[in-house]
Order: C-alpha cells, then structure tokens, then sequence
C-alpha cells in the first residue's frame, strides 16, 4: 500500500509499487552510512522475512522487504553541498557622508552616514549591521548613522562593511583629515610622485600621490614634500575589451599625504584598467608637470582578478 497520485492510498502488485518501496529503503540505508550497492543489496535482503504466504505456485518464498527494524532503517537528515541551492547575492554598502577627502577641525565631533542593500536581506536591517572602522583608531560606530571624534592631526581611511545573512560580504572606504592640512605650495613644480592600483575585495582602488620640488633641484628625491589640497585630473581607461573610460570630476583633492583615492566598483574580471593623471589644479587654474621630473603623462595599469 502507498500514497497514489490523485491522492489517498492503494494497492497493487508488480515491479511499479515493488521498486518504489525497495528505492526508499535503499535511499534510507544509504543515508545511514551503509556505503556501497553491494552492502545495501545484502542490509536489504537480510532485513527481509518470510511472514507471507507463497501463492505463486513456483515454490521459492523470497525474503518480503521489511523496514520496520529501526536500528537499520533509520532515518538521517544529510546536509546538501549547496550545489543545485540559490546564489547568495553580495550586498552592497555605501558611505553617503562624510565625503571623500573631507577635511575637519581637531575636535571635531564628524557625523558619519550610509547604507546597505542586499536582494535577499531587509535593507533597513541589514543597514544598522554595518561596522565602521578607522585605520588608526579602529571600530568607530556601527549602523546607518553616528557621530564620532577620531585621532587629531591624521589622515584616517574610514571603512564601512557590511555581511548578509548568507555570509555574502562587501566594504568601501573613503579618506578625511583631521587638522589643517597645509596649504599648497605656489610657484613649485609638482609631480607625481607614485600611482598604485589594486583590488580591494571585489573593487579596484587606485591611489594618486603628489609630491612637490621643494628644493627647487628639478628632480624627485627624499627632500621633497607631499602636497595637500591640489586636485588631479585622472582618467581610469579599460584598454580590454570594452575600453569604456571613467573620468574623475575636479572635487577629489589630495589629504596631508598628498594623497587621492578612487574607487572602481565591482570592475569585470581579467580586464585591464589604465589611470592616467592628466594634470593637476588647485580650483582656479592647472599646474603643469615639470617634464624633467615628472616625464610625460603618468600612467598605471593594474589586470582585474
């Protein structure tokens, strides 16, 4: 007897009811750790009886499956691998403020915003899991918004990141000062002094460094100082395969390290991203590279992974 398929019970006899009761015993000793076919074959047989009346007129009574011993037949919940299941989406977190390069008194007491959003997760849940850190004072606040005072005379890398429900994680960063940063120097070359280009997580982040001939020598050395507030124009090309551009508006200035990063959410996988500083301004005009130090047009490239 077993469940039919327009519902309730019946009885039959043949291979069409036999094999689907002797596949479900099969599975169960499977399950319970019993390994191979031919183990299962024999725990089946074995399991088997003889309470039936042969009826068939061959004169063989075979073993009747029987599963009602417990401590062979028992159930086992077994873990899946995950493979057929659904794709945890990667939520994604945001920094809506301060913004990037913001500069603030010592003291100052910084409001700090953002959000996160996620397919499978409630976006307002999953917004207060959002931890915020500093590179020099660690953990600073946790959820969409706070307010906070951080380490004085730094330039502090702040992260928000974020983990969904699934185990799915995603961060974004941005850089503040905190102190005056010194003015930019007037009537000195400036170059730049380093590019660098690397995945953090799933994005590429770059980081554009200006240095300015202090010494007036006309080349780069250790004499040299950083140069806070000044603004490069930069663009980040895909030279394969899209070539698709991403040009930086005039607003991202450089902090006390006369440094600048910028972010490429997300970029596709083995394609190759090329930042080139075009120049740099303060607001009211371009300062032009003195080619004997800085050469032509600095450019980075860096191959997504």
């Amino acid at each position: 007897e077993s469940i039919w398929n327009d519902g309730g019970l019946n009885t039959i006899s043949g291979t069409s009811m036999a094999s689907p009761h002797a596949a479900g015993a099969a599975a169960l000793l499977a399950a319970s750790g019993v390994g191979t076919p031919a183990l299962i074959h024999a725990a089946l047989t074995d399991a088997g009886n003889f309470d039936w009346i042969d009826d068939s007129g061959d004169g063989t009574q075979e073993p009747l499956l029987y599963v009602g011993n417990g401590a062979v037949f028992n159930p086992v919940t077994v873990a899946g691998d995950g493979g057929g299941g659904p794709i945890n989406e990667t939520p994604t977190v945001s920094i809506t403020s301060p913004a990037n390069d913001d500069p603030f008194a010592n003291s100052a007491n910084i409001a700090f915003s953002g959000g996160a959003t996620d397919v499978e997760d409630d976006d307002t849940a999953l917004t207060i899991d959002i931890v915020w850190t500093s590179d020099i004072d660690g953990q600073i606040g946790t959820g969409g918004s706070f307010s906070q005072t951080l380490t004085d005379d730094s330039d502090h890398t702040i992260t928000a990141s974020v983990t969904d429900s699934g185990g799915a994680s995603d961060s974004t960063f941005i850089s503040i000062t905190v102190g005056t940063p010194p003015e930019p120097p007037v009537g000195v070359s400036m170059y730049v002094a380093s590019i660098t280009m690397q995945m953090k997580g799933p994005h590429l982040d770059t980081i554009v460094t200006i240095h300015a001939d202090t010494d007036g020598g006309g080349a780069a050395d250790e004499t040299d100082s950083p140069v806070a507030d000044v603004v490069p124009v930069v663009s980040l090309c895909a030279t394969n395969p899209s070539g698709d551009c991403f040009f930086e508006s005039t607003t991202a200035a450089t902090n006390s390290n006369g440094s600048v990063k910028y972010k490429l959410l997300k970029p596709p996988v083995n394609t190759e991203y090329t930042l080139t500083v075009h120049g740099v301004t303060d607001g009211t005009g371009t300062f032009v590279y003195d080619d004997t130090i800085a050469g032509d047009e600095p450019i980075n490239s860096y191959t997504t992974n």
